[in-house]
């Protein structure tokens, strides 16, 4: 009894103690209030399809932009008609001897006295991707000619002499010939970017080259632009102003950077276009109808009958106003209640 008397008495001084000093203990803080989920109004879910479609579209970029597929012609030159190309197969003997000239052809090459730098033609070249393809017929051996067709289009051409390379392509399209070769050339808009358009070659038009790697490298920019924008730009029109000139400028660079060897990557880009600046006649329309609500309360019912899905504006917008009356407000009595404090202190 005695020790639970001397706790007592140690308790109800230290409580005295800390009431002098002041440390009384604060009152809980009242739990906050769960933010109210606002409701998903049209021009938010029109916002949210033209984002993704903009995510799509920077995506597409990697994708093949140009493609097309090229035949050797009896003359050895190179064209996309197939009814120039050859459809006869070789025979053994035949493919024996484009072998020899080819590896002929490769021992004869002869090194520059200096290096040649990359004309714009490499460049291009060198950021396409070639699908070869070769018919022949059963019962030929290639064994021997198509490390050599390898080896020939491995060279760094711009390290030996004109003369000597010449002679090699020309061996390399007639071992080709023979083996009745196809190739299928495709770029990406990336691609294009580095190295411009492959299928301004032929007529070795290098401001055409320039031109093709400047759209390709606006169609590479805009989207991202537009992916941002329509992002952040929540209430405004400033993503639909964006888009509605980004789109006919994007399938217009489109045409003029890859036409005609246009890719599977460019054709699904111009379908997006399309379907985005639709959607900006769509968002324009859901903003001006969502903004008529709220600014006419008293139109509710009738807009709940007729157009249900622009009522949640106003809804949004009534839950907003409430919540933020609320705090300010609360705000007021907390600056209140400090001023009172202030003047008890004094």
């Amino acid at each position: 009894m005695k020790k639970e008397k001397k706790d007592n008495e140690t308790a109800s001084k230290k409580a005295g103690l800390a009431a002098a000093k002041g440390k009384t203990k604060k009152p809980p803080k009242p739990p906050r209030k769960k933010r109210k989920k606002l409701l998903k109004t049209p021009s938010h879910i029109i916002r949210l399809v033209m984002v993704w479609t903009y995510v799509i579209l920077i995506f597409l970029l990697s994708m093949p932009f140009m493609t097309t597929t090229l035949y050797i012609r009896d003359d050895l030159s190179i064209g996309s008609d197939l009814s120039s190309a050859t459809l006869r197969y070789a025979d053994q003997a035949q493919i024996d001897q484009a072998a020899e000239e080819l590896q002929k052809a490769l021992d004869s090459l002869k090194k520059n006295g200096e290096a040649v730098p990359e004309s714009s033609s490499d460049v291009a070249v060198s950021s396409a991707t070639f699908d070869w393809s070769y018919h022949i017929t059963t019962g030929v051996n290639i064994d021997k000619i198509m490390p050599l067709i390898t080896k020939s289009k491995e060279l760094n051409r711009n390290e030996y002499t004109e003369a000597s390379v010449k002679a090699v392509n020309e061996a390399t399209l007639k071992a080709q010939h023979l083996l009745c070769a196809t190739v299928t050339i495709s770029q990406s808009a990336l691609q294009i970017v580095l190295g411009g358009a492959l299928n301004d070659l032929p007529s070795e038009d290098v401001g055409g080259i320039i031109v093709s790697g400047i759209m390709m490298f606006a169609l590479a920019i805009l989207p991202v632009v537009g992916f941002f924008i329509a992002t952040f730009d929540k209430r405004s029109h400033v993503k639909n102003v964006y888009t509605a000139i980004c789109c006919p400028v994007c399938i217009a660079m489109i045409f003029f950077a890859v036409y005609p060897t246009i890719g599977l990557g460019a054709v699904i880009s111009v379908i997006l276009y399309i379907l985005l600046f639709a959607l900006t006649a769509g968002d324009i329309y859901a903003i001006q109808q969502e903004r008529y609500i709220m600014r006419h309360p008293e139109l509710e019912a009738e807009f709940t009958e007729k157009h249900p899905q622009f009522v949640k504006a106003l809804i949004n917008y009534k839950a907003v106003a409430l919540k933020d009356s609320i705090e300010e407000q609360e705000e007021l009595e907390r600056k209140a209640e400090k001023r009172k404090n202030k003047k008890a202190r004094k």
